[in-house]
């Protein structure tokens, strides 16, 4: 029986069910189960107004010829199988359990995305260790969402090592630059794309005072910092340690505007090229995306957007939502919001009726979504989204450093990372 239709979303919004995504890709929930489907729209449609109680009918009406001869091999199986019963009572369905691996984090990324990197930063694998932290029940791993980014790395000549063990001064004596990203307490571990969903406020912090005591040290003593941390509950996470770092965190979800549904963030010029294919591959008219393409941030002076040629320089770096940071004197912008930029507050994750028009919204105006500063003797950079140095795929449609508008990322992200590595100094 169906009880939920929601979107597939790569990073889903805690509105995802009120129609302000693209309603290509649905999926119906058998018990605590997902099956995805794919509705093709006609050429040229905008977007569909399709009421959530009805998409579960379109579904089925769409799949009549598929679902009919699935019903009846189900049927067969049923009563011929001996699989194991599960504590809810409902047979585990072999097409069900199919759709949850193939809807796994780990099947969003772009296997097949390469960069050409036609000038290294280190010859094979000389470059520092960068470790990448998977002991805080990180969202993002370098086996997993973060595969395509440690590929990067690795490609540039840095060595990259999977750090699962609590941050101790000894365990942290062979890292010299430290990768945290959306890392999350246990606490809010069931997150997006699970029924038992445990995303909702508060938000616990990922590390215990000694680890964040550890952190501080191990920077100010010569170590390289690069955190990032994307929307809620992420940012509240790790917002103690960025408080003794000298920034604030909003533990929210980031527009370019109140008018914006998409979450996506353009700062610096529009490629139109990239924004064109980007469409095309979308199948969403241009003007759905005028919100974001008109209320766009800037890309502040900095050696990350100079590079260290005229072929590394940044003129354009495409974010998907996360949050908005502000930080100390001491920290020097890199990605800046727009006058209209927004966060909002997202109740649904308490409470699951409330509507888009409800939620707090607060003005993010000259707030950053990255930056850099120098501590005592270490470097410290921080990036308030994470996709933006990954490769994923929304259904088909390319979602991060892959995606055509976002041509330039990948180059942003590693010179992110030469700058953590004493590359960019003036």
């Amino acid at each position: 029986m169906v009880r939920a239709v929601d979107r597939v979303r790569r990073k889903p919004h805690p509105d995802a069910g009120q129609l302000q995504y693209r309603p290509t890709y649905l999926k119906w929930r058998e018990g605590n189960s997902y099956s995805v489907f794919r509705i093709k729209r006609p050429s040229g449609a905008g977007k569909m107004e399709i009421p959530v109680e009805r998409e579960a009918r379109l579904v089925t009406s769409l799949h009549a010829p598929l679902l009919i001869p699935l019903l009846i091999g189900t049927l067969w199986w049923a009563g011929c199988s001996n699989q194991a019963v599960p504590d809810s009572g409902e047979p585990v369905l072999p097409w069900v359990a199919w759709a949850d691996a193939a809807s796994s984090p780990q099947d969003w990324v772009d296997t097949e995305y390469r960069f050409d990197n036609i000038d290294p930063a280190y010859q094979g694998d000389s470059g520092p260790n960068v470790c990448v932290d998977e002991a805080h029940f990180n969202y993002h791993t370098a086996g997993g969402l973060y595969k395509p980014f440690a590929e990067l790395l690795r490609g540039d000549g840095y060595r990259v090592t999977r750090f699962r063990s609590g941050f101790t001064a000894d365990a942290l004596t062979d890292c010299e630059i430290l990768l945290i990203a959306n890392a999350q307490a246990e606490a809010n571990t069931r997150g997006f794309g699970s029924p038992e969903s445990n995303s909702a406020y508060p938000h616990a912090s990922a590390f215990v005072r000694e680890e964040i005591d550890e952190i501080i040290l191990w920077v100010r003593g010569g170590g390289a910092l690069f955190l990032i941390a994307d929307h809620a509950p992420w940012p509240a996470a790790v917002s103690d340690l960025a408080l003794l770092l000298g920034v604030v965190m909003l533990d929210v979800y980031t527009y370019s505007s109140k008018e914006d549904h998409t979450g996506m963030i353009v700062f610096g010029a529009v490629l139109e090229e990239g924004w064109r294919e980007f469409i095309r591959l979308d199948e969403r008219p241009f003007e759905f995306f005028d919100s974001v393409l008109t209320n766009r941030g800037t890309l502040a002076p900095h050696p990350v957007t100079e590079g260290r040629s005229s072929e590394e320089r940044i003129g354009s770096v495409v974010t998907f939502s996360g949050q908005a940071f502000y930080g100390s004197e001491e920290w020097e912008p890199i990605l800046v919001f727009g006058p209209n930029a927004v966060s909002r507050v997202p109740l649904r994750q308490n409470f699951g009726d409330a509507a888009r028009s409800e939620e707090p919204v607060l003005s993010v105006a000259g707030w950053l979504q990255g930056g850099t500063r120098n501590f005592d003797q270490g470097r410290v950079a921080i990036l308030g989204e994470a996709a933006m140095c990954t490769a994923q795929l929304e259904g088909t449609v390319p979602d991060g450093m892959n995606a055509p508008q976002a041509s330039q990322n990948a180059q942003f992200c590693l010179n992110v990372m030469h700058w953590l590595s004493g590359l960019l100094d003036e």
